[in-house]
Protein backbone atom coordinates (compact mmCIF):
# COMPACT_ATOMS: atom_id res chain seq x y z
CA UNK A 1 0.00 0.00 0.00
CA UNK A 2 2.95 2.47 1.05
CA UNK A 3 4.68 1.46 -2.06
CA UNK A 4 1.58 2.38 -4.07
CA UNK A 5 0.97 5.86 -2.49
CA UNK A 6 4.79 6.46 -3.23
CA UNK A 7 4.34 5.33 -7.28
CA UNK A 8 0.47 8.35 -7.45
CA UNK A 9 2.92 10.88 -5.55
CA UNK A 10 5.48 10.62 -7.90
CA UNK A 11 3.36 10.25 -10.95
CA UNK A 12 1.84 13.52 -9.70
CA UNK A 13 4.89 14.86 -9.18
CA UNK A 14 6.73 14.07 -12.20
CA UNK A 15 4.04 13.03 -15.51
CA UNK A 16 6.70 13.73 -18.12
CA UNK A 17 9.23 11.42 -16.73
CA UNK A 18 6.71 8.79 -15.92
CA UNK A 19 5.14 8.94 -19.19
CA UNK A 20 8.39 8.94 -21.06
CA UNK A 21 9.24 5.45 -18.40
CA UNK A 22 6.14 4.18 -18.23
CA UNK A 23 5.50 3.61 -21.79
CA UNK A 24 8.42 2.27 -23.66
CA UNK A 25 9.28 0.30 -20.18
CA UNK A 26 6.48 -0.35 -18.22
CA UNK A 27 6.94 -2.80 -15.14
CA UNK A 28 11.08 -1.78 -15.70
CA UNK A 29 11.00 1.92 -15.22
CA UNK A 30 9.24 1.75 -11.68
CA UNK A 31 12.54 1.45 -9.94
CA UNK A 32 14.02 4.04 -12.39
CA UNK A 33 10.94 6.00 -10.82
CA UNK A 34 11.35 5.70 -7.49
CA UNK A 35 14.92 6.39 -7.78
CA UNK A 36 13.84 9.68 -8.94
CA UNK A 37 11.37 11.00 -6.78
CA UNK A 38 13.50 9.93 -3.41
CA UNK A 39 14.36 12.86 -1.13
CA UNK A 40 18.03 13.78 -1.50
CA UNK A 41 19.74 13.24 1.94
CA UNK A 42 20.14 15.57 4.56
CA UNK A 43 23.46 17.52 4.18
CA UNK A 44 26.07 16.21 6.91
CA UNK A 45 26.05 18.82 10.16
CA UNK A 46 29.06 21.09 9.74
CA UNK A 47 32.35 19.78 11.39
CA UNK A 48 33.03 20.97 15.15
CA UNK A 49 35.75 22.81 16.28
CA UNK A 50 37.28 20.08 18.70
CA UNK A 51 36.72 17.29 16.04
CA UNK A 52 39.78 19.80 13.94
CA UNK A 53 42.72 19.83 16.68
CA UNK A 54 44.92 17.71 18.06
CA UNK A 55 45.33 19.17 21.55
CA UNK A 56 41.92 20.34 22.95
CA UNK A 57 42.90 20.84 26.42
CA UNK A 58 44.65 23.89 25.20
CA UNK A 59 41.21 25.43 24.45
CA UNK A 60 40.91 28.93 26.29
CA UNK A 61 38.19 31.92 27.31
CA UNK A 62 38.85 34.92 25.55
CA UNK A 63 36.84 37.80 25.67
CA UNK A 64 37.20 40.42 23.31
CA UNK A 65 36.03 41.99 19.34
CA UNK A 66 34.82 39.84 16.37
CA UNK A 67 35.20 41.41 13.27
CA UNK A 68 35.56 41.05 9.63
CA UNK A 69 38.74 42.05 7.57
CA UNK A 70 39.62 42.53 3.94
CA UNK A 71 42.68 40.53 3.78
CA UNK A 72 43.13 37.19 4.25
CA UNK A 73 42.07 35.47 6.95
CA UNK A 74 39.07 37.46 6.94
CA UNK A 75 37.35 36.81 10.63
CA UNK A 76 39.62 37.65 12.70
CA UNK A 77 39.67 38.37 16.91
CA UNK A 78 41.11 41.22 19.15
CA UNK A 79 40.93 40.01 22.84
CA UNK A 80 40.49 42.72 25.30
CA UNK A 81 43.53 44.19 26.91
CA UNK A 82 46.14 42.79 24.51
CA UNK A 83 47.47 43.88 20.79
CA UNK A 84 47.29 40.30 19.67
CA UNK A 85 45.30 39.33 16.62
CA UNK A 86 44.24 35.65 16.37
CA UNK A 87 42.00 34.59 13.27
CA UNK A 88 39.59 31.86 12.14
CA UNK A 89 41.22 30.89 8.23
CA UNK A 90 38.87 31.31 5.97
CA UNK A 91 38.16 27.29 4.97
CA UNK A 92 37.00 26.79 8.83
CA UNK A 93 34.42 29.68 8.83
CA UNK A 94 31.67 25.67 8.32
CA UNK A 95 32.41 25.60 12.30
CA UNK A 96 31.39 28.57 13.66
CA UNK A 97 28.77 28.68 16.17
CA UNK A 98 25.31 29.15 14.11
CA UNK A 99 24.87 32.33 16.45
CA UNK A 100 28.20 33.66 16.04
CA UNK A 101 27.83 32.98 12.07
CA UNK A 102 24.61 34.77 11.39
CA UNK A 103 25.21 38.19 13.36
CA UNK A 104 28.52 38.90 11.81
CA UNK A 105 28.88 42.27 10.06
CA UNK A 106 31.19 44.27 8.63
CA UNK A 107 30.24 47.54 9.61
CA UNK A 108 30.56 46.27 13.87
CA UNK A 109 32.30 44.88 15.93
CA UNK A 110 31.20 41.84 18.12
CA UNK A 111 32.13 42.00 22.09
CA UNK A 112 31.95 38.39 22.47
CA UNK A 113 32.89 35.65 25.25
CA UNK A 114 34.27 32.27 23.69
CA UNK A 115 36.18 29.39 23.65
CA UNK A 116 38.92 28.98 20.98
CA UNK A 117 41.50 26.38 20.67
CA UNK A 118 44.81 26.95 18.55
CA UNK A 119 45.84 25.45 15.47
CA UNK A 120 48.99 26.92 15.50
CA UNK A 121 51.29 27.61 18.32
CA UNK A 122 51.78 30.98 18.84
CA UNK A 123 55.13 32.90 17.08
CA UNK A 124 55.83 36.68 17.49
CA UNK A 125 54.91 38.82 14.93
CA UNK A 126 52.32 36.13 13.42
CA UNK A 127 48.55 35.99 13.29
CA UNK A 128 47.40 33.27 15.74
CA UNK A 129 44.77 31.08 13.65
CA UNK A 130 42.16 29.41 16.08
CA UNK A 131 39.19 27.86 15.28
CA UNK A 132 36.49 29.10 18.05
CA UNK A 133 34.50 26.22 19.91
CA UNK A 134 31.91 28.28 21.83
CA UNK A 135 30.47 32.20 21.63
CA UNK A 136 27.96 34.53 23.55
CA UNK A 137 28.03 37.96 21.95
CA UNK A 138 27.83 40.05 25.02
CA UNK A 139 27.18 43.71 22.53
CA UNK A 140 27.68 45.14 19.68
CA UNK A 141 29.88 48.63 18.64
CA UNK A 142 29.76 50.62 15.76
CA UNK A 143 33.40 50.55 13.50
Amino acid sequence: MALALRIVHCLAKHRRFARAVFRPLAVAGLPLLLAACEEPPPPPPPPQCLALISFPDECFAVTGRVYTSTQSPTLRIRPNNSNRVMAVPDDLHDTLPSGLRALLDPQMFLVTQMTVCPLEPERRGRIRKVCINEASVLRFIPR
